[in-house]
């Protein structure tokens, strides 16, 4: 994302969903709104696709919850476009209110606040791979089970593993974890998101 920031620090994004390129704001509509302000269109699909990947993954995951990032990546685009200003605009009602149809969200974002979101994220990812990977050995457990009981093998913590103790150790099994994740992304989704 950090080619997108240009020569800035940070700079604030908003971020739209259109599937009709002709309504998208063109550079003189938006510079009516931000009279003032330096302002970049981008194509989700264009020269920094690459960098609209964690923005994306945020929205995914504020739209369907933590444990749904790094399971997959066949997700669907929900960004288009997204148009870039200076740091010193303001949110404009008017321009909020022509376009509202097509904003997806709008954040005030920088080098710093980017790379806490990337490594946050490839955190986030490893983590719900390796919640997943405890809680499919249940399921493993439940197959041995099985097959011992086919064979007619005698071992009793495979035929009949104390449900107790499984219960104890699978039973919303990583919820807390991916609690404190969620939290922390709310947290850095809060102080970017450009309100003002």
């Amino acid at each position: 994302m950090n080619g997108l920031l240009g020569n800035f620090d940070s700079a604030k994004f908003i971020f739209i969903a259109c599937d009709e390129e002709s309504w998208v704001p063109t550079p003189k509509e938006i510079k009516t709104f931000f009279p003032n302000s330096l302002c970049n269109i981008y194509k989700a699909w264009g020269h920094f696709k690459d960098n609209f990947k964690d923005i994306e993954n945020l929205f995914h995951i504020r739209r369907s919850g933590i444990q749904i990032h790094g399971c997959w990546n066949n997700h669907g685009r929900i960004i288009s476009h997204a148009i870039r200003v200076e740091n010193t605009c303001s949110r404009n009602s008017f321009f909020d209110l022509k376009y509202g149809d097509f904003i997806v969200d709008s954040l005030q974002i920088g080098n710093d606040s980017l790379s806490k979101l990337d490594l946050f994220l490839q955190g986030a990812a490893k983590m719900n791979s390796a919640i997943n990977s405890v809680c499919e050995c249940k399921n493993k457990m439940d197959t041995t089970s099985e097959l011992a009981k086919q064979m007619s093998l005698k071992d009793s913590k495979i035929a009949s593993p104390s449900e107790s103790a499984v219960a104890e150790i699978f039973d919303d099994y990583g919820l807390e974890a991916r609690a404190q994740m969620s939290n922390a992304l709310n947290k850095w989704y809060d102080q970017a998101k450009w309100s003002k």
